[in-house]
């Protein structure tokens, strides 16, 4: 299993009724592989609400590489 599949206890440990949490989401994109830090922020608008969630790859991964594998985990 992957860390950043929907299968990771984090993820598991949330139902869909429930949302995510900021928590829930820097912990998930935290796991994946290549990650060195992450961020996720609530952004609140009139009528709907989501999640923005940022990371900062180590050294030796691209960016774009590291989100394709978290997308696709």
């Amino acid at each position: 299993m992957s860390l950043c599949s929907k299968d990771a206890p984090t993820a598991r440990s949330r139902s869909a009724a429930s949302g995510w949490t900021c928590f829930d989401v820097e912990a998930l994109i935290g796991r994946c592989e290549g990650v060195s830090s992450v961020a996720a922020a609530r952004v609140d608008r009139a009528g709907h609400s989501s999640l923005a969630a940022f990371f900062v790859p180590l050294p030796d991964f691209e960016p774009g590489e590291v989100a394709a594998a978290s997308a696709t985990a």
